[in-house]
């Protein structure tokens, strides 16, 4: 048996881990005096100790926060739930709100392994006694002190894909998306740090076609990825290194995990995401080279930090295939309308190309061909342009109503627009895509 689960879990990242054979009753309960004493788990014990380098203390602080996944009446005493506590503690007494409900409620007794007590901390399995509350309003669901969990309709999250999707993830579809209890639909939009290596070897390529852009003042061209932060479920905590002050470039897909060909070929993740809970000094890592934003088409109830799973549940079951598509953590839960979200600034690189028309003086050509007569000018205004032949200009404003606008060069008219020769102008910008620049101011 121990060599066909080898066999079974060698290409996982369980290949290398060690196998205990147990029985905590050999033989059944009606046997044990047959087989005598449990088998195994003295050595389990000692294998899972020596895994642990230091014994750790139950961290018992931070905002209380239940996992309760059942629900129901008892007569004379109220409605009990049962659940696991996440966080924080509880005390016989206390106010807890169910925030999906906008309820809050007395806890008039506390349970756990049907021993009354009278304060449940992290890690206990509890049970828990409030009065005036209808059980067949709540299923499963979270249980917490009053306001520490928020209601939203969209949210930034960390993105990384699960390698064994085959499909593409494409950004502007939508998903199924569990965080906890809650499956909701949601449509995501993908975004990442301009210094991602996608973004490079999108600007090497223009650069290689003679097509150049961005500022030389535009810093930092990376996200910092590397702040230390809490991993605990707090709604302080700066689950990563996400920054509403940085411009971040829009994504059409999820870029691949490392092996994977799907999306993004020999492109590798950027940065890091690095959590650590300074209180038990344990660091964890994983990947974050993506970025999302997710809008849900109904109100989601979590704390800031939680763990969520888009599916495509919509593909065909038949299929020997994983539906699982990407995973990570809720950064930035938003109540505002998801339709205008403000606190993100994510762009995409536009391209328009016109040629001069004539020349205006020594310092100015007219250029054509770039906007339509109907173009809002002021918007562009102040914008660099190229030309063919590698000069340099500024969008000064627009010349008459036909669509056409001044150009003022750098160095002047070239010699070769004097003879009449028309040169290529080419203009690249940021076109941003959420919140109070979109559609209103053009930067590059």
């Amino acid at each position: 048996m121990q060599k066909r689960l080898s066999k079974a879990i060698k290409t996982t990242r369980f290949g290398d881990c060690k196998m205990v054979p147990v029985a905590a009753c050999p033989g059944g309960a009606d046997k044990m005096d047959v087989y005598g004493s449990p088998l195994g788990i003295d050595i389990l014990v000692a294998n899972l100790m020596a895994l642990v380098s230091s014994a750790q203390k139950r961290l018992q602080g931070g905002d209380f926060l239940l996992a309760a996944d059942h629900c129901f009446p008892v007569k004379g005493h109220g409605t009990v739930l049962t659940g696991t506590v996440l966080k924080g503690q509880c005390r016989v007494g206390d106010i807890v709100e169910l925030p999906h409900l906008k309820l809050q409620k007395k806890v008039r007794s506390l349970q756990v392994f049907k021993r009354p007590v009278q304060t449940c901390a992290v890690g206990d399995r509890v049970g828990m006694c409030i009065t005036q509350f209808d059980s067949k309003l709540f299923e499963r669901g979270i249980v917490a002190a009053p306001g520490t969990v928020p209601s939203f309709i969209a949210a930034v999250v960390s993105a990384e894909k699960i390698r064994f999707f085959k499909g593409i993830v494409h950004s502007k579809m939508r998903y199924h998306v569990t965080v906890g209890y809650t499956t909701v639909m949601a449509t995501a939009v993908f975004f990442k740090a301009p210094g991602h290596p996608a973004s490079l070897a999108t600007s090497a390529k223009s650069c290689e076609e003679g097509i150049l852009f961005g500022s030389q003042d535009d810093s930092p061209l990376q996200a910092d990825c590397t702040n230390d932060v809490d991993i605990s479920l707090n709604r302080e905590s700066n689950i990563s290194a996400f920054n509403e002050d940085l411009e971040y470039e829009y994504s059409s897909c999820l870029d691949s995990v490392p092996g994977d060909n799907s999306c993004t070929a020999g492109v590798e993740h950027f940065c890091e995401l690095r959590v650590e809970d300074k209180r038990c000094h344990r660091v964890i890592t994983s990947t974050c080279s993506t970025w999302a934003l997710l809008r849900f088409d109904r109100p989601v109830t979590c704390p800031a930090g939680s763990k969520y799973v888009a599916s495509r549940f919509d593909a065909d079951i038949h299929k020997n295939s994983c539906r699982l598509a990407f995973h990570g953590r809720i950064i930035h839960p938003s109540v505002e309308d998801p339709a205008s979200v403000k606190h993100i600034k994510v762009f995409t690189m536009k391209k328009r190309f016109g040629s001069v028309d004539r020349v205006h003086d020594v310092k100015t050509v007219i250029g054509k061909g770039m906007f339509k007569k109907e173009t809002d000018m002021t918007i562009f205004q102040g914008l660099r342009v190229f030309t063919s032949r590698g000069e340099i200009g500024t969008i000064a404003g627009a010349f008459g109503k036909s669509g056409k606008f001044k150009v003022c060069l750098k160095d002047g008219v070239s010699p070769s627009d004097l003879k009449g020769n028309a040169s290529r102008l080419i203009l690249n910008y940021k076109h941003f895509l959420f919140g109070k620049e979109a559609g209103k101011q053009m930067k590059q």
